[in-house]
C-alpha cells in the first residue's frame, strides 16, 4: 500500500514538473517570435530610413519613394516582387524631383483656382495625397509656360510629312459593317432564316437579338479595311453585295451574321482630311524633344547621387543602360 502511495506521489510530481517544462517552452517559443517580429519591423524601419536619392543636398529616402509609389499605384504590396516595374517607377520618380527641384529654384506660384480646375477636369481617387495633386499640376504648368507654349507646327511642316510618308494615308478597300452575334447555333439559324424573309428587320433584329456591345447601335461595327478581320469572316464580308445578308458564320466566339450598307475602295486619303492628324503628331514629337533636351540638361546641371544598394528592391537597370548612370 505504501509503495503505491509513493508511485502516485512521484506520478503527481513528475507531471507538474512536465507541465511546467512545457509551459516554459512556450513561453519562450512566444518571446522568440515576438523578439523575431520586433527585429523584422526595426530592420524595416532602418530600411525605411535609408537615402536612395539625393539631389542638389536634398535626400530622399525609400520611405518617401513608397509614398510616390503608393499614389500611382493603390497597394503597393501588389508590386513587392516586380522589380522591373518598381525601377521604371523609381526612374519616373529621379525624374519628377528634378523637375521640382527646378520649380523651387524659379519660385512659381500655384493658387488655389489651378488646384481646382485641374480636379475638376479628372477624377482624384481618394487615396492621392494632395502633395501628390500640387507636385502633377506644379510639373503641367512649369512645362507648359516654359517649354510646350511655344512650340507650333507651320504649315509646310504638314506638307513636307504628308509628301514623305505618303504611304501612311494609303487605305485598302473598306466595308462599313453590321452584325448580329449570338452564342447559340440553333438560335443564329433561327434568325438567320426570319431575316431571309424579312431583310428589312435586320437593324431591329440586332438590336433585340445580338449579343454583342453594339446591339444598342443597331449591330453597326463601323468601317472594316481589308486584312483586319479573322479571314473567314473576311472572305464572306467583302464578298457581300450592298445591304446583302450573310449567311451564319461560325467563330470561336459564337454564330454571326453580317451586312454591309458601304463601300469605300482603296485610296489615298487627301491632306485635308489628315491635316489635323499630321499636326497633332508632329506637335507631339516635338514636344518629346523639348522635354529629353529639358530633362538632359537638368541632369547635366543638378548634382545627382543614386543610391541603388539602398532600395528596398532589386533595381534592374533598363534595356542598354547601367546601374551608375543617371536616367
Amino acid at each position: 500500500m505504501k509503495c503505491k502511495l509513493i508511485y502516485l506521489v512521484l506520478l503527481l510530481v513528475l507531471s507538474s514538473w512536465n507541465c511546467a517544462d512545457e509551459s516554459s517552452k512556450e513561453k519562450k517559443a512566444k518571446a522568440k517570435r515576438e523578439a523575431e517580429i520586433q527585429a523584422q519591423e526595426t530592420r524595416a524601419r532602418e530600411l525605411d530610413r535609408k537615402i536612395v536619392l539625393s539631389i542638389n543636398n536634398k535626400n530622399f529616402s525609400n520611405q518617401d519613394l513608397k509614398k510616390f509609389i503608393e499614389n500611382q499605384y493603390a497597394n503597393i504590396n501588389s508590386l513587392q516582387n516586380n522589380n522591373q516595374l518598381l525601377s521604371r517607377i523609381f526612374d519616373m520618380y529621379i525624374k519628377q524631383e528634378l523637375i521640382l527641384r527646378k520649380i523651387e529654384s524659379v519660385k512659381m506660384n500655384l493658387d488655389d483656382s489651378e488646384i481646382k480646375e485641374f480636379l475638376d477636369t479628372i477624377q482624384i481617387d481618394e487615396y492621392f495625397q494632395p502633395e501628390l495633386i500640387k507636385n502633377n499640376i506644379k510639373i503641367q504648368k512649369y512645362l507648359y509656360f516654359s517649354l510646350y507654349n511655344n512650340i507650333t507646327v507651320s504649315e509646310n511642316e504638314i506638307r513636307r510629312y504628308y509628301n514623305r510618308y505618303k504611304a501612311e494615308f494609303k487605305k485598302n478597300d473598306e466595308v462599313l459593317l453590321h452584325q448580329i452575334f449570338v452564342k447559340d447555333k440553333d438560335k443564329s439559324t433561327q434568325i438567320s432564316g426570319i431575316l431571309k424573309n424579312f431583310p428589312g428587320k435586320f437593324e431591329e433584329t440586332a438590336r433585340q437579338q445580338s449579343e454583342a456591345p453594339e446591339a444598342k447601335d443597331n449591330g453597326l461595327m463601323g468601317y472594316f479595311e481589308r486584312g483586319i478581320l479573322p479571314k473567314e469572316m473576311e472572305n464572306v464580308v467583302f464578298s457581300l453585295k450592298i445591304n446583302e445578308i450573310s449567311p451564319v458564320v461560325e467563330s470561336p466566339y459564337g454564330f454571326h451574321i453580317f451586312k454591309i450598307t458601304k463601300r469605300r475602295n482603296k485610296r489615298t486619303l487627301y491632306l485635308s482630311a489628315v491635316r489635323e492628324d499630321i499636326r497633332k503628331k508632329i506637335l507631339s514629337e516635338k514636344m518629346r524633344t523639348a522635354f529629353e533636351v529639358f530633362l538632359n540638361n537638368l541632369k547635366q546641371n543638378a548634382q545627382i547621387t543614386i543610391f541603388h544598394q539602398n532600395l528596398f528592391f532589386n533595381y534592374l537597370p533598363a534595356k542598354g543602360e547601367k546601374n551608375d548612370e543617371i536616367r
